[in-house]
C-alpha cells in the first residue's frame, strides 16, 4: 500500500507491503531527518525504503521455475503431427533411427522436434551430450538431424557443428562447409577458436589427383570470412588462423590469390591482420604450396619474393623445415639449369658430405634468365640434419639425372649414419639406387642391408618393417647382378657364378619369404631367370612355385584388390613355370631314349618339343 510519511514537516510517500514495514519506514525516515540534511530526505527515504523492501524475512511470492520440455511419446508425436498436416502420421516412421521424417522439422514443435532426435531439452544443455548425439547421427549418415541437434543446442553446439563441418571437408563437400560457417551467427551457434582451423585445414587437404583442390571462387569466399574474423564476438584472430587460411587459399588453381594476401599482411596494409605478422611457417606452407603449380615463371617468381623475405626473420626462427622448402621448389623442376641450383645449396643448409658441389650430368638449358633467391643465402654455421623426405627426393633427382653414384652415396649415408629417421619408403629407395649403381654385387649388399635392418631393430625407427615390395626389390637386384656375371659369349650365366646367385635367390626366398606372395615369387623367377640351372634347382624351383601359386586368388581378392601389378606377375610366374616344366620334361625324355629311338621317332613324324 502507498503511505505518506511525516517527520519534522517533511512530507515522504514511500511504498510498504504492511503496517509494521511502515513502521519501519517510518523510523528510519526520521533518523535520516535528524542526522542529515533536509535536502537529502527523499533520497535517503528511497533508501531506507529499499532496504525494508529487501528484508530477508519479509514473505515473498515464490515465481514459477521454467519446466524443460521434455519428449513426446511416439504415439503422441504422431498425433500432433497428423493434426498439424491434415493427414495421419505413422508413428513408427519417428525417432532418431528413422530418414522419414525429417520432411516435418520446418513444422514440428519442439517436443515433436525431441522425440524425432531422441533428446530432451536437458540433454541439449550438456555440450558432451550434444556432441554424442550428432556423431551417432554422422555415423549413420544423417546430417539433417545431426544439423537439427546442434542448432536446438545454441552455445552447447559449438563443437557438434564444428565436427559436422569437418566431416563436410572429409567428403569434399567445401561449398556446404563454408556454408555452414557462414549460418553459425543466424543460427545462433558461437564460433570457437578452433572453427576457423577445421575449416581451413579441411580445405587444405581436398585434391584434385595431383592438383589443387579448390575452385577461384571457393578461395574467394575463404579469404571474406578470413578477414571477417576480427569481428566475431568472442574470437581472438591469430597467427594459426591466417597460416590455415592462406594453406588452404594456396590450395586452389589460381594461387595468386593467397600470394596477394600474403603481400598486403606482410607489408602491413590489411587492416584486420595488423596484429599478426607472418613467421617462418608462414613462408614454409607457401613454398611447400608451389610444388602443386606448374607454372614454371609464376613459380620462380614467387619462390624468390618468398625466399628473399624470409631473410627478414630473426634467425632462432629459421627452422629445418624452411630450409628444406627452399631447396624442395627448386628440385622439383625437371629443368637441370634450374633444380641443380637445389643440389648445390643443399650442402650449404645440411650436414651431407656426400653431396658433390654441381650434378654432373645435366646438359640441357634452362629456358629462364632469373637469377635464383636461393644461392643468395650465405651457408649456415650450424647445419641441420636432413630429413629422410628429402634424402628421398634427392637420391629421386639424382636417379633420375643419371647421376648413379652420387644417389648410391646420398642413401648409404643416410643409412649409415642417421638410422633412426630411415623408414620403409627411403629403403625401398635405397635398393633402387643399389640396382642402378654401377657395382658388380647389388644383390649381395641388398641381402646384406635387408638382414642388417632386421637384427638390429633397435638401430633403426620403430616404423621401419620391411614388406613385399623391400622382397621384390632384393630379388630384382640379384637379377642385376646375374646380368653383370654373363659372360659374353652365351646368354646364361654359369659354373660357380650360377650355384652362388642360385643359392643366394633361394636361400633368401627360404629365410624371409615364409608366407611368399605373388610379388615376392614374381622376384624369386625374375633372379633366376639368366642362370642356367640344373635339374635338381628346377625342381626345386616348380616346388616353390607350386607352394605358393594356391593363395593368388585369395591375395587377388583381399590383400591386393585393385592392384594391377599383382595380375601382371601372377601371369609372368606362370609362364614361367610352364616353361621350366617343358625343359624338365624334355630332359627326362630325352635320356630315356637313344639315338635309334629319336631316328625312329623322326622317321615316323612323331613330333618332339623344341628346346
Amino acid at each position: 500500500m502507498l503511505h505518506t510519511i511525516t517527520v519534522r514537516g517533511f512530507q515522504v510517500r514511500a511504498f510498504s507491503h504492511s503496517r509494521t514495514q511502515h513502521a519501519q519506514l517510518k523510523k528510519l525516515v526520521r533518523k535520516a531527518v535528524s542526522r542529515h540534511d533536509p535536502r537529502d530526505i527523499k533520497k535517503l527515504a528511497k533508501k531506507a525504503m529499499k532496504e525494508v523492501t529487501s528484508n530477508p524475512h519479509q514473505k515473498r511470492v515464490p515465481q514459477k521455475e521454467h519446466k524443460p520440455d521434455a519428449a513426446l511419446t511416439k504415439q503422441h508425436a504422431a498425433s500432433v503431427l497428423s493434426k498439424i498436416t491434415g493427414y495421419e502420421v505413422d508413428m513408427h516412421t519417428l525417432g532418431p533411427l528413422s530418414n522419414l521424417d525429417v520432411k516435418y522439422f520446418k513444422i514440428a514443435p519442439r517436443p515433436v522436434l525431441y522425440t524425432l532426435l531422441g533428446v530432451s531439452e536437458n540433454q541439449l544443455k550438456d555440450s558432451l551430450i550434444v556432441d554424442t548425439t550428432v556423431q551417432r547421427f554422422l555415423k549413420r549418415e544423417q546430417f539433417e538431424k545431426a544439423l537439427m541437434t546442434a542448432r536446438l543446442a545454441k552455445e552447447q553446439g559449438s563443437v557438434a557443428l564444428n565436427n559436422i563441418m569437418k566431416r563436410y571437408l572429409e567428403e569434399e563437400k567445401v561449398n556446404d562447409a563454408i556454408d555452414l560457417f557462414t549460418w553459425r551467427k543466424k543460427w545462433g551457434v558461437p564460433v570457437t577458436d578452433r572453427t576457423p582451423t577445421v575449416l581451413f585445414d579441411g580445405c587444405s587437404n581436398i585434391r584434385k589427383g595431383n592438383a589443387p583442390g579448390l575452385t577461384t571462387s571457393q578461395a574467394k569466399r575463404l579469404k571474406k570470412i578470413l578477414l571477417s574474423l576480427d569481428r566475431v564476438k568472442g574470437l581472438k584472430l591469430n597467427r594459426t588462423h591466417v597460416n590455415s587460411a592462406l594453406s588452404a587459399m594456396m590450395n586452389c588453381e589460381d594461387q595468386s590469390i593467397a600470394l596477394r594476401l600474403f603481400d598486403s599482411w606482410y607489408l602491413g596494409t590489411e587492416e584486420a591482420l595488423k596484429g599478426t605478422k607472418p613467421n617462418q611457417r608462414t613462408y614454409t606452407i607457401l613454398l611447400k604450396s608451389l610444388y602443386m603449380n606448374n607454372d614454371k615463371n609464376f613459380v620462380l617468381s614467387a619462390a624468390n619474393m618468398l625466399i628473399e623475405r624470409a631473410q627478414s626473420l630473426p634467425e632462432p626462427m629459421k627452422d629445418r623445415e624452411l630450409y628444406e622448402s627452399f631447396v624442395f621448389v627448386y628440385l622439383k623442376e625437371k629443368d637441370p639449369k634450374i633444380y641443380k641450383h637445389a643440389l648445390e645449396n643443399v650442402s650449404k643448409f645440411f650436414r651431407l658430405e656426400s653431396i658433390p658441389t654441381i650434378a654432373t650430368s645435366s646438359t640441357s638449358t634452362s629456358s629462364t634468365s632469373e637469377p635464383l633467391a636461393i644461392n643468395t643465402i650465405a651457408e649456415l654455421k650450424e647445419k641441420f640434419f636432413p630429413s629422410i623426405g628429402l634424402a628421398d627426393a634427392l637420391i629421386t633427382k639424382y636417379i633420375n639425372a643419371s647421376d648413379h653414384s652420387t644417389a648410391l652415396a646420398v642413401a648409404r649415408e643416410m643409412f649409415e649414419t642417421y638410422p633412426k629417421s630411415v623408414d620403409l619408403p627411403f629403403l625401398n629407395r635405397y635398393l633402387q639406387a643399389l640396382s642402378t649403381a654401377n657395382i658388380t654385387d647389388p644383390g649381395s649388399q641388398s641381402i646384406a642391408i635387408y638382414n642388417t635392418t632386421l637384427n638390429n631393430p633397435r638401430q633403426f625407427s620403430s616404423k621401419l618393417e620391411p614388406n613385399h615390395i623391400t622382397r621384390l626389390r632384393v630379388f630384382l637386384n640379384i637379377y642385376a647382378q646375374s646380368l653383370k656375371c654373363m659372360k659374353h659369349e652365351g646368354r646364361l650365366v654359369v659354373g660357380k657364378d650360377e650355384q652362388m646367385l642360385f643359392e643366394m635367390a633361394d636361400g633368401f626366398m627360404e629365410n624371409t619369404c615364409k608366407n611368399a606372395t605373388a610379388f615376392e615369387v614374381y622376384g624369386y623367377t625374375k633372379a633366376i631367370r639368366r642362370l642356367a640351372l640344373t635339374k635338381e634347382q628346377r625342381a626345386k624351383v616348380l616346388v616353390r612355385i607350386n607352394r605358393a601359386k594356391f593363395k593368388f586368388e585369395k591375395e587377388r581378392k583381399e590383400k591386393f584388390s585393385g592392384n594391377k601389378d599383382h595380375a601382371k606377375f601372377v601371369k609372368k610366374i606362370l609362364q614361367t613355370e610352364q616353361i621350366i616344366k617343358e625343359k624338365h620334361e624334355l630332359k627326362v625324355y630325352l635320356k630315356k631314349l637313344d639315338k635309334a629311338e629319336i631316328r625312329e621317332k623322326e622317321a615316323s613324324k612323331v613330333a618332339v618339343p623344341a628346346v
